[in-house]
């Protein structure tokens, strides 16, 4: 029998924590940074509102994946969940800072080949992960935007 590592709740929690930072703040450009930074983020800009409705998206989506879990089953969570991960995460971005400094030494083909591969284990690793529904819902208990200087 496995154990059970964490439960849905904290899982749900690092999430949420997750989305809340990538969507709501813009990281400083790095000099190993694939993708240049985004503007900052003003509090009650029409982009603060848009990081909450990517959360709410991606939170409905994950619930309907869970409440049809069984029938899906593993390949069917992984196609439904696919192009819900790459509208909510910045997978490439995520892919780069994975490898760290690494990243600037690698060609562009070994570059696609590691997100494309990056891509596949996150979507597979949350398509693992909930794997049925129990009455389970997500709760924005608050949000707070903040403004982000960039160069930082």
């Amino acid at each position: 029998m496995m154990k059970k590592i964490c439960s849905l709740s904290q899982v749900a929690s690092v999430v949420i924590a997750v989305l809340a930072l990538q969507l709501t703040t813009t990281a400083a450009t790095f000099a190993e940074s694939a993708e240049p930074a985004a503007e900052a983020v003003e509090i009650g800009s029409p982009a603060a509102h848009s990081a909450e409705k990517t959360i709410e998206t991606f939170q409905a989506g994950l619930l309907d994946i869970m409440k049809h879990a069984e029938e899906l089953g593993m390949e069917g969570r992984i196609e439904k969940l696919a192009p819900l991960m790459d509208k909510t995460f910045d997978l490439r971005f995520m892919a780069s800072k994975s490898v760290g400094r690494h990243w600037r030494s690698l060609s562009d083909e070994e570059k696609s080949r590691w997100v494309d591969l990056f891509k596949r284990f996150t979507t597979a690793n949350y398509a693992g992960r909930f794997t049925g529904f129990k009455g389970e819902k997500f709760v924005t208990v608050g949000t707070k935007t903040r403004r982000v200087v960039p160069g930082w």
